[in-house]
């Protein structure tokens, strides 16, 4: 297989992909500060508060990953690829599609990833705003039509209103007289989610979905991992790292939690 970029939207399982593959022998990345890969995982999963989920990630470096001498296929690692972070950002892994133009996304449904994000402290439950304030290129320009279609409408007097979101602001008259214009509705309408394959998703990895090589759900991944993984990556064999890793991942959830995602409760070395 060719080297990849591999892709998730936050709280939707990536290092768990990830790590799956490289404990299959045949794929590489060069972790942060060169630490070897067993050191990464034992530090990635040994999480004794799902609040501090985060804390523990060790991230690929992806430049590194590129420039290094192996024959192993190297995977680039990207979380919410549409996110246009700066270089000095800590969540920066470098401009996605610039190693690879082969792609391959993890996702799961929008329901389901706002219950792992929420668990994990996640996304848009961070402790911080960076996920919140990502200037994503589509909603950018919806607000920017927002504003266009809004100065077009205002009388002199009515006051400033930058998003569509903050309609009920506005005082009942102005807000009545937005509403009686028909392509008002168009940004009322709006979703942060959208089909993909039957099911909604985050609307920002959308287009990265639609365009990608191949996708794959959590859920698939978790339930069947030899069919997921084989019909992708040519791996039919999940080895007893592998499974103790599966295992884990589940241990580290409640059992009501994996059931409204769909993912059963019954561990690997359990059947």
């Amino acid at each position: 297989m060719t080297d990849f970029n591999l892709f998730y939207s936050g709280g939707s399982g990536g290092f768990l992909l990830l790590h799956l593959l490289l404990l299959s022998g045949r794929y590489h990345v060069v972790f942060k500060n060169n630490i070897s890969m067993d050191t990464a995982l034992e530090r990635q999963w040994k999480i004794t508060n799902p609040e501090l989920w985060k804390k523990s990630e060790t991230w690929p470096n992806n430049e590194k990953t590129f420039h290094s001498d192996s024959k192993l296929t190297k995977i680039y690692f990207y979380c919410n690829p549409e996110a246009e972070y700066k270089p000095d950002n800590v969540d920066y892994h470098g401009n996605f599609g610039e190693y690879s133009d082969y792609n391959v996304g993890l996702y799961t449904d929008y329901s389901s990833q706002v219950r792992l994000a929420k668990y994990k402290k996640a996304w848009y439950f961070g402790e911080t705003d960076t996920v919140r304030n990502q200037k994503f290129p589509f909603f950018r320009k919806l607000l920017k039509t927002w504003q266009e279609h809004y100065d077009n409408v205002r009388d002199y007097s009515w006051p400033e209103c930058k998003s569509f979101t903050k309609i009920n602001q506005l005082p009942p008259a102005t807000k009545q007289e937005l509403m009686d214009n028909p392509y008002t509705q168009y940004f009322l309408d709006f979703e942060y989610h959208n089909g993909y394959q039957g099911q909604e998703v985050s609307l920002g990895v959308l287009p990265f979905l639609k365009s990608a090589n191949a996708t794959i759900k959590l859920q698939d991944l978790v339930n069947t991992p030899e069919q997921s993984l084989g019909q992708i990556f040519g791996i039919t064999h999940v080895n007893d790292q592998q499974k103790n890793l599966l295992d884990h991942w589940k241990n580290l959830h409640p059992p009501e939690l994996l059931k409204s995602l769909g993912i059963g409760t019954t561990r690997r070395h359990d059947e």
